[in-house]
């Protein structure tokens, strides 16, 4: 990958790009890197070098790690007040720590933290939920993220 003409490609992208512009939304970091390399080079091959998943997979993950924290301190409130844990009428070896999927009509409702959560919370294998810490959490997370297909 040749890295000629860095930092004007810097310059010319923060002299364009104005705070209220839409690619402001997007890292500058995959900006430059796009740049920089060449057209031949696709851009999910340009992202399974930088050991980025793919967005849906990130997506869980920006997911599932504030529900890891509203599970194991019960803060802040409002979150913990949205998940609740599934309880069987009969007693499964398979239900230890499964989430309540409510119900929702429309793909909006989907989409909203309460019902998102517990459907990506409960994919995740038993001992990643278990995980002692954040970290170990997130690092674990990452790595069944990045090879899961």
């Amino acid at each position: 990958m040749r890295l000629l003409g860095q930092t004007k490609t810097l310059h010319i992208f923060r002299d364009i790009i104005t705070p209220g512009h839409p690619l402001c939304l997007v890292p500058s970091v995959v900006i430059v890197i796009r740049q920089l390399t060449p057209l031949s080079v696709s851009a999910s091959h340009l992202l399974s070098n930088l050991h980025w998943p793919p967005v849906r997979k990130r997506i869980d993950f920006k997911i599932a790690t504030p529900t890891y924290k509203v599970l194991s301190t019960q803060q802040p409130a409002y979150l913990h007040n949205l998940l609740s844990y599934h309880q069987p009428s009969r007693v499964l070896r398979s239900s230890s720590q499964l989430l309540e999927v409510p119900r929702t009509k429309t793909e909006f409702g989907r989409r909203a933290f309460s019902s998102a959560s517990p459907q990506i919370w409960n994919d995740i294998p038993l001992p990643i939920r278990y995980s002692p810490s954040l970290d170990s959490f997130k690092r674990h997370l990452k790595t069944f993220l990045f090879t899961c297909p």
